[in-house]
């Protein structure tokens, strides 16, 4: 037997659902969590002290995306960009895939990126794919990036411009 340290009502939690794969397919999603860790070759090579492996300081955007839509509202699905790399290729590729998701959320091009903080709660439609790797379970993956198509069928409002969302204010 475990001992807890509490006790816990479950009386109103709602049992989770199965986790079953997402079709591919487009999902609107906003970005609700950020962090930028080492990469599992960087991680490896600091914990031995080994200054000297091209891969010792090479670092991740770790990136939750969270469905904001649909049949899957509130599901996860992880993004993880190789933006500092010893592979120049695989930091090309991280960039554009960055450059992609701030075009999608409405981030002018010309506009510096320092904290990945100005990606949160910002809506964009992502493609969720099913990655087969042998040896292991298939999984969602996140394989493109666009804006929100503004309906035709919704007017803009009528009323006064919105305040300066928190993360646009200069």
């Amino acid at each position: 037997m475990a001992y807890l340290h509490e006790e816990i009502d479950f009386s109103e939690i709602e049992p989770s659902t199965s986790r079953e794969l997402m079709q591919p397919g487009w999902q609107k999603a906003e970005i609700v969590e950020s962090d930028v860790k080492p990469t599992k070759k960087a991680s490896a090579a600091q914990e031995y002290n080994e200054t000297s492996n091209p891969n010792f300081n090479d670092k991740a955007l770790h990136l939750t995306f969270r469905i904001i839509d649909g049949e899957h509202k509130g599901r996860n699905v992880w993004g993880s960009y190789n933006y500092i790399h010893n592979s120049a290729t695989a930091q090309e590729i991280a960039r554009k895939e960055v450059a992609a998701i701030r075009q999608a959320i409405g981030i002018p091009k010309d506009r510096s990126f320092r904290d990945s903080n100005e990606l949160h709660n910002r809506p964009l439609m992502i493609f969720v794919d099913v990655e087969k790797s042998e040896g292991y379970k298939p999984k969602n993956v996140i394989t493109g990036y666009k804006a929100i198509e503004a309906s035709a069928t919704t007017p803009a409002p009528a009323t006064a411009a919105p305040a300066t969302p928190a993360w646009n204010r200069q």
